[in-house]
């Protein structure tokens, strides 16, 4: 029979300092005598006194320098090897490397290799691993071959490589593909050939590879594109309506959606309450089906209740809600249409949170505007919204927004996170942080 083992009994064990153990299984855990599966941590200069254990015992190192020192014919000898941590580390050796980043309201994930691990909040699945509340290490994700990520508000999805949708975490809209409540582990979305994905709020939309765009979850303002704004749990893929196909490049947030279409049209639906759809209309009110917004564009990026594109020359526009600054502009009504924001910086990737929006330059360096609360923005948060677009990080590539804390990549692909996580979301046990630092492997 199959046994789930909810948490570990944690002790302090010998050693100098003295080390932490989490046993899974053994005789403290789970009454077993002759089998010892823990988890062990050692702060830095730890050793303990030779010991001959009464069970075979097998030592798998995660990170950091192991020394063994032992008699042989009288004389001493001595074994040292440094190991590297999951997705291999930076230059330094030190900060969990990926690929790609994935950031929801108080979790993330990192893709490495074709792996999957998350921290942060667990509350309701979003780690992927069942029964864990909360993680302020990275821990992976069952299943292998993935190659893409992302994250919603509360649960995560991942394409594996054989085209297929894989969602998990909070379900109450049926944005993980499935009925009922929160999903705690990878399940396939009944979708073939998924190609792009795209969440935010409690809403996901997949780009398939016959050029179709399906979305699921959560429809209260019309996000899903169906023609028809209706609250309740819609799990089922179906097509955005209004031409919406082919190589499409979509954004979405919790109340609305953007789509550039392989000509460079861009396409909005959703909540347009203070323009974040950018038709030009005041008090448009919902948009069920997609509206173009005109111009030629090359990236965008959706926020709460604002919006942002790149022309073809990658000069930023902004529109929607200005109130904290996330348009990279200090105004004081909203904005319905696409208006310039005043900057000579040109970006070649879009990224937004709720109320924050960050551009990428062409070799490397994120410029951030908007809502810095909890210092996630890399700087304290004294300095209050930031009404301009301003360096963020250094050879930044990549970032993503959580409720008061942010993670980015850059420079040898590692991942660093800034700003307030009391439930682990900067990925160390520090608990706020008004500066990027490398997660810790």
């Amino acid at each position: 029979m199959p046994w789930l083992i909810e948490r570990p009994t944690e002790m302090q064990a010998a050693g100098d300092p003295p080390k932490t153990i989490q046993e899974f299984v053994g005789r403290l855990n789970t009454g077993h005598t002759e089998l010892s599966v823990a988890r062990m941590v050692s702060p830095g200069g730890w050793s303990e006194p030779g010991q001959r254990p009464d069970f075979l015992e097998v030592t798998v190192v995660l990170r950091g320098r192991v020394e063994l020192w032992w008699i042989v014919l009288g004389l001493l000898a001595a074994c040292t090897h440094d190991v590297q941590p999951f997705g291999g580390g930076g230059p330094d050796g030190e900060g969990l490397a990926a690929e790609a980043i994935a950031v929801g309201r108080d979790h993330a994930c990192a893709l490495s290799d074709g792996t999957i691990r998350c921290w942060g909040d667990g509350s309701t699945g979003q780690l992927g691993v069942p029964g864990l509340e909360r993680s302020s290490r990275p821990v992976p994700v069952s299943g292998d071959r993935w190659v893409a990520v992302a994250a919603g508000a509360q649960h995560t999805c991942a394409i594996r490589d054989d085209a297929t949708l894989h969602c998990w975490g909070g379900n109450e809209r049926g944005q993980c593909g499935q009925l009922g409540g929160p999903v705690e582990a990878p399940m396939r979305v009944r979708v073939d050939g998924v190609v792009r994905i795209a969440l935010g709020g409690a809403t996901t939309c997949a780009v398939t590879g016959d050029g179709a765009v399906r979305c699921f979850g959560a429809n209260d303002a019309g996000q899903l594109g169906r023609g028809v704004a209706e609250a309740g749990s819609f799990p089922d893929p179906e097509p955005v309506l209004g031409g919406v196909t082919g190589d499409v490049t979509l954004s979405v947030g919790p109340a609305h959606a953007c789509a550039i279409l392989e000509g460079g049209a861009l396409l909005c639906w959703g909540d347009d309450e203070d323009g974040s759809l950018g038709l030009g209309v005041a008090g448009g009110g919902v948009q069920a089906t997609p509206q173009p917004v005109p111009g030629e564009w090359s990236a965008v990026a959706v926020g709460a209740s604002h919006t942002c594109a790149l022309d073809r020359d990658g000069a930023p526009h902004c529109w929607g809600d200005p109130s904290v600054g996330a348009l990279g502009m200090r105004v004081d009504d909203p904005v319905r249409e696409p208006l310039d924001v005043l900057t000579d910086l040109r970006f070649v990737a879009l990224f937004a949170g709720h109320d924050v929006t960050c551009g990428a330059e062409a070799g490397g360096g994120l410029h951030c505007a908007g809502d810095n609360r909890g210092g996630r923005l890399g700087q304290p948060d004294d300095r209050g919204p930031w009404y301009a677009f301003e360096p963020a990080l250094d050879g930044g590539t990549q970032i993503g927004m959580g409720e008061r804390y942010a993670c980015a990549t850059g420079t040898g692909r590692v991942v660093r996170c800034a700003g307030e996580g009391p439930d682990g979301q900067l990925g160390s046990d520090t608990a706020s942080r008004p500066a990027f630092a490398a997660v810790e492997p």
